[in-house]
């Protein structure tokens, strides 16, 4: 959740918004903990499994790394929240990585479409809804929101980060 949205909703519900900020940090130190302490567990049954079972507990383990480090982030940005920089703020930045893939580029039903990082009558490019990305198999890119508009229609970073988090 970005600052301006515990911000928004704190003035929605009447609650002050350095109280909301603060307990919405809370919660977060509190997930990174759960996290820490699940992941221990994990690194210890670990060291006691072979073969799949094995295989299956580390590559829950890295996701769980992974989760921690989300965290983190999440709750280092509500610490420390940049100024807005040549009129664009880290929430805008967040806002359009988050803006919907499926708005810019148009997706036949099988989640796929042409590139338009090189050309080709083929459709290389597939979408992946839960990273809110697409990727081209053949040139092997991955964009974001603010990638596409990027390459696709020549923006600025600044430019296509305004535009998405309108």
């Amino acid at each position: 959740m970005l600052r301006s949205e515990i911000f928004e909703k704190a003035e929605f519900m009447g609650v002050d918004k350095t109280e909301a900020l603060k307990c919405h940090m809370t919660f977060l130190r509190q997930q990174i903990m759960e996290k820490k302490s699940h992941l221990q567990e994990m690194e210890e049954s670990i060291e006691l499994t072979t073969g799949l079972t094995r295989t299956f507990l580390e590559q829950r383990t890295e996701r769980v790394r992974e989760d921690i480090k989300r965290l983190r982030s999440k709750h280092s940005r509500l610490v420390t929240p940049k100024q807005d920089i040549n009129g664009i703020s880290d929430d805008d930045v967040l806002a359009a990585r988050d803006y919907p893939i499926e708005n810019i580029i148009e997706f036949g039903s099988n989640g796929r479409c042409r590139a338009f990082c090189h050309k080709s009558n083929t459709e290389s490019m597939r979408w992946n809804k839960e990273s809110n990305t697409a990727t081209c198999f053949v040139c092997s890119k991955t964009f974001n929101p603010i990638d596409i508009l990027i390459e696709r229609d020549g923006y600025t970073f600044i430019d296509a980060v305004k535009e998405l988090s309108r």
